[in-house]
């Protein structure tokens, strides 16, 4: 007799989850920015003296790395290893500039800049080539105190990169005149990712270790200006849409 085929079964649902306060050294308020494998978080904490201070919690422990100087310190990145890349400033009120927390103390990875110039680091991978931003839209490789510039896709105006993988690609978006477009950016070239058909404006936020990489895609209605942005996934060369609910969606990382 024929085998019938089996009934369909339901997908199983998220979780269960467990919901874990981190934290605030103290303070009054924290926010987690990134997350590596091993489960290790960094972001900041903050209290009522306007002190801030960029923190590594690993394993129910939330240690603060200090600041290169003045009273604020934010972690954005962190990688394999545990080093965490952000910001932070020289003297209290002073501009912000890039710093790395590896197994010790913080470094200062623009040392050149000029007084009131700020800088950020956004990302970092197992090797520890780090991104970095310097003012407004100049975005640099980074690698044991050499920065690279990225350039930008032929709107003068540099780049915002926002994630590296361990191959040292790196993605964000670019001025390619007027908006601005989604970037990959390796082997010293940067390469136009496009638009999703319709819209005119994107940026990629994350490439995992495949170089898949996610953004957002979108344009705002010249009457309304309402915004309209779609999440998308960009692999093999394509790029294609995210299909979720609302007019206003983004893509953030991807694992």
């Amino acid at each position: 007799s024929a085998i019938s085929a089996p009934p369909p079964q339901a997908q199983s649902g998220p979780g269960p989850y467990t919901l874990i306060d981190l934290g605030t050294l103290g303070g009054l308020s924290a926010q987690a920015n990134d997350m590596n494998e091993a489960g290790q978080i960094t972001g900041y904490a903050t209290n009522a003296s306007n002190w801030t201070r960029a923190f590594r919690w690993d394993n129910g422990n939330m240690t603060d790395l200090g600041t290169l100087g003045g009273s604020a310190g934010v972690g954005l990145g962190i990688n394999g290893l545990g080093h965490v890349v952000g910001y932070s400033n020289l003297v209290p009120g002073g501009a912000s500039v890039a710093g790395l927390w590896p197994d010790g103390a913080v470094i200062n990875m623009t040392p050149d800049l000029a007084a009131g110039q700020g800088s950020s680091g956004r990302a970092i991978n197992d090797s520890g080539q780090a991104i970095i931003q310097i003012s407004y839209g100049d975005g640099y490789l980074w690698e044991n105190g050499v920065r690279t510039r990225l350039g930008d896709l032929g709107g003068g105006f540099g780049s915002f990169p926002q994630d590296i993988n361990n191959a040292g690609q790196i993605v964000g978006s670019s001025h390619t005149g007027v908006m601005s477009h989604a970037f990959l950016w390796q082997n010293g070239a940067m390469i136009d990712l496009g638009l999703l058909p319709g819209d005119e404006d994107s940026g990629a936020s994350a490439i995992n270790s495949l170089g898949v990489i996610v953004g957002s895609s979108g344009r705002t209605d010249p009457d309304t200006y309402e915004q309209f942005y779609r999440p998308f996934i960009y692999e093999n060369g394509a790029m294609r849409a995210i299909p979720v609910p609302g007019t206003e969606s983004f893509g953030g990382d991807i694992n």
